[in-house]
């Protein structure tokens, strides 16, 4: 049998990696967010429909979560690892009520936006766009 263990080069690497990743954001590129950015494309009953079904799937993953908290804390494990847990439940909690205050926003008529409305906009700001350049 072969055993290996890791080197004195490759244990400073590691331990610089994690501690760069945990001092230091990085720029995580996200679906959800990249396509907030092209709601524009679909109507707010669409939105606020799929935003619904994200809530529902969000809110599932969180009950999946807390549970599996709840065993990791009655086996008496140090919080030390469940960080990573409550870190994903805390994450969790905030896309939610993030997303169900855009989905109040939507039904209550606050947010809205329609085509013609949208082009109407990108007409005037590329005025106005045009008028800075001149």
């Amino acid at each position: 049998m072969t055993v290996y263990e890791i080197t004195d080069l490759g244990r400073q690497a590691a331990y610089s990696w994690i501690r760069e990743m945990i001092s230091t954001p990085a720029q995580e590129f996200l679906e959800f967010p990249a396509a907030v950015s092209f709601l524009a494309l679909l109507t707010p009953e669409d939105v606020g429909r799929l935003f619904k079904e994200r809530v529902q799937a969000l809110e599932h993953s969180l009950a999946r979560l807390k549970d599996q908290f709840r065993k990791g804390a009655s086996l008496r494990l140090p919080r030390l690892f469940l960080l990573e847990s409550e870190h994903q439940q805390a994450l969790l909690e905030a896309e939610i009520r993030w997303v169900q205050a855009v989905m109040t926003d939507i039904e209550s008529g606050e947010l809205a936006w329609n085509m013609e409305e949208l082009r109407k906009h990108a007409k005037s700001v590329d005025n106005r766009v045009n008028e800075i350049e001149i």
